[in-house]
């Protein structure tokens, strides 16, 4: 993958580019990577399940602006984009990863460094837990990534034993740093923003490990296969503002993907509290 492939991974990931190269990105990324043409609905799918809020019509409107760089074909009733100009396009999309720069907060900012560096920027104490907050929009994936995975039921038997005895499983992809930092013991907040803003699962890392085929298993693809393994699953109802506040961020603020949180805020919770789980304990829910 080139320099380019994975800027582009970790833009879209971080939701730092604007909407019209965000779908530009898309199709690039498509194209180079598989060979394949994306409709307006698989654009749509693909940023939403990033956190992106857009439509198909959406889609199709930026794809006006786009003409010189992204052809068109009908496929029956559906109209499928495609890169028809590599060089220029490539230009473009590096000239709108320069402009993305500093267009999130400071404190953003500091989120992003946490999530990507983890370990490499504060070596790890071993008295201090590991916190990690993981928001995606509320797709339909990111659902069924939850219900296979977190409570995944008779899939697990369907994994190797010598992977030890767990409750749950979550996967991370190549691009996300933070499975690097990541330890036994460590805690794991799934946010859902369906109806209320509030994190709704919660699990304890008993081991990791790379694995595709567990991921192919479990979610039917192999991007995940930067694997955690969790011994203690629980359902929460704790609302994010509530959280939000306990760590010292500002209100309505989100993690961008998987974000590690720095020790320091979690000694904030823990002060309080003798423990992150301790802490979560009052929030359990049947």
């Amino acid at each position: 993958m080139t320099s380019l492939e994975s800027e582009l991974r970790e833009a879209l990931r971080e939701r730092r580019l604007r909407k019209k190269w965000a779908v530009a990105a898309v199709v690039y990324l498509a194209w180079k990577m598989y060979g394949k043409h994306m409709s307006a609905g698989d654009i749509r799918d693909v940023l939403e399940s990033v956190g992106y809020e857009i439509s198909e019509h959406a889609v199709h409107a930026y794809m006006s602006g786009l003409r010189e760089l992204i052809g068109r074909r009908r496929s029956g009733r559906r109209t499928l984009y495609i890169v028809k100009n590599e060089e220029e396009i490539r230009r473009k999309l590096w000239e709108a990863l320069r402009s993305s720069m500093g267009r999130i907060s400071n404190e953003e900012k500091e989120a992003l460094i946490e999530s990507i560096l983890g370990r490499d920027r504060k070596r790890r104490d071993p008295e201090v837990e590991n916190l990690v907050l993981i928001w995606r929009k509320p797709t339909a994936e990111y659902r069924r990534r939850i219900t296979n995975s977190v409570y995944p039921g008779n899939r697990l038997r369907k994994i190797p034993s010598t992977f030890g005895t767990f409750r749950g499983v979550w996967g991370f992809d190549p691009g996300e740093k933070v499975w690097e930092s990541l330890g036994e013991g460590d805690v794991l907040l799934f946010r859902d923003d369906g109806g209320e803003d509030r994190y709704r699962y919660c699990g304890v890392i008993a081991s990791k490990c790379n694995d595709p085929k567990v991921s192919t298993i479990l979610w039917g693809d192999d991007r995940w296969e930067r694997l955690v393994m969790l011994a203690e699953v629980r359902l929460v109802s704790l609302p994010a503002s509530e959280l939000n506040e306990l760590l010292g961020y500002r209100a309505g603020f989100r993690p961008r993907g998987a974000m590690r949180v720095d020790p320091d805020r979690v000694s904030r919770l823990v002060e309080r509290h003798s423990s992150v789980l301790e802490f979560l304990k009052e929030y359990e829910s049947e």
